[in-house]
């Protein structure tokens, strides 16, 4: 004898396809329908461009950069390495902070330049051309400020 109290098999399966399409439906939109997703941004929140494309910055552009000094070369010039930016790193020309050293975290704010030793060397007083000829010519970044994290 059946109890009329108690669903049947087929009435459990038939709540539970339509409570799983109900949940497929309400997490998913059509792809013609715009809606928040598609404005979802594709750069870090603190760069204006993708650091993926550092050959794409224009000079002018501001950046803000977190990475790994990897040599200091005078009191107001240091690179910078990171796997977003290029191989060689990125030469930043600005006041070196105090305790800044290679393999120190640092968060740097400023704007793109094209590198050119005789334009840079007076206004950042650097020493000798030659620690800088492999940035000759390359973007670099003269900083407003820098953090040093660790």
């Amino acid at each position: 004898m059946r109890d009329l109290n108690r669903p049947s098999i087929v009435t459990c399966c038939v709540l539970c396809v339509a409570a799983l399409s109900l949940l497929t439906t309400a997490c998913t939109r059509p792809a013609d329908r715009p809606g928040p997703l598609d404005d979802t941004p594709t750069t870090r929140p603190s760069v204006g461009k993708s650091l993926r494309t550092v050959p794409g910055l224009d000079v002018g552009d501001r950046l803000t950069a977190t990475a790994v000094v990897s040599r200091v070369l005078a009191g107001s010039a240091f690179t910078i390495r990171d796997a977003d930016l290029p191989p060689l790193g990125l030469l930043v020309l600005g006041l070196v902070p105090e305790g800044l050293a290679p393999h120190s975290l640092v968060t740097v704010h400023g704007t793109v330049d094209q590198f050119d030793f005789e334009r840079f060397s007076r206004e950042f007083g650097l020493p000798s051309p030659k620690p800088f000829e492999m940035f000759a010519d390359r973007k670099c970044l003269v900083a407003e400020r820098t953090e040093v994290w660790a």
